[in-house]
């Protein structure tokens, strides 16, 4: 068994060992209760981890998570929804208030806003993905 993944957030494990179950590994999760042992611990030894439970999946595991894992999350500017009129925060790809989705023209995606004609958000403005620990290729 090797450890794949661990994070202090349960839901962030627990949706990488869906990704992974559903791709046909077997995988484990450690630590699911360790928080009981709060202050008799060091807090990142109480981290959930996520295990591959067969070696030589190792480094299927690690192709497989490596999208998810490595995804930045692009903040464009805000934009007024077509359909009801409301002003929408850059970070929501859809309307908070009737659900219709961010116009082309307006998307966080410098891909999409270019297809649609617009321009790409400033690079200061996007926002890197949350630190975790994902073992690299060289383990």
């Amino acid at each position: 068994m090797k450890k794949i993944f661990e994070h202090i957030e349960y839901a962030r494990v627990g949706h990488y060992q869906s990704i992974l179950e559903s791709a046909g590994l077997r995988v484990h999760v450690k630590n699911l209760c360790a928080s009981i042992a709060t202050g008799e611990l060091p807090f990142t030894q109480m981290y959930p981890e996520l295990w591959v439970v067969d070696d030589s999946d190792y480094q299927r595991a690690l192709d497989i998570l490596r999208p998810y894992h490595l995804h930045e999350f692009p903040i464009g500017a805000d934009w007024r929804c077509p359909e009801c009129g409301e002003e929408v925060a850059g970070t929501f790809e859809e309307c908070w208030n009737c659900q219709s989705p961010r116009p082309l023209e307006h998307s966080a995606c410098p891909k999409c806003a270019n297809q649609a004609g617009g321009t790409p958000p400033e690079a200061d403005q996007q926002q890197p993905a949350a630190t975790t620990r994902l073992p690299s290729q060289s383990r």
